[in-house]
């Protein structure tokens, strides 16, 4: 399965958070992420395979926070990148998860 997104309008959005207060426009930022972020958490808990525990699924969620473990491996893909805003969608620390 194949899915495809287009982001536009960042430029735009640029613009006008360049008019904020720092603190503001990540806020602003943040949310939008999440909000954009949402269909995909979405689509890969309706593909989430269903075990007993029933545990994976609930578990992915859009966030700004990772597990220790992801975090680590987090830092060494990206320590050079000074994004000022992230946001994760993905499963939780699950035994069940590939993290």
């Amino acid at each position: 399965m194949s899915v495809t997104v287009s982001v536009t309008g960042l430029r735009e959005i640029e613009a006008q958070l360049a008019k904020l207060s720092k603190a503001t426009g990540k806020a602003a930022l943040r949310r939008a992420l999440k909000t954009a972020a949402q269909p995909l958490a979405d689509l890969a808990q309706s593909k989430a395979p269903v075990g007993d525990t029933h545990t994976l699924a609930p578990s992915i969620t859009v966030g700004t926070r990772l597990s220790e473990r992801q975090a680590k491996r987090h830092r060494r893909m990206f320590r050079d990148d000074r994004a000022s805003v992230e946001m994760f969608v993905g499963a939780g620390p699950l035994p069940s998860a590939h993290n």
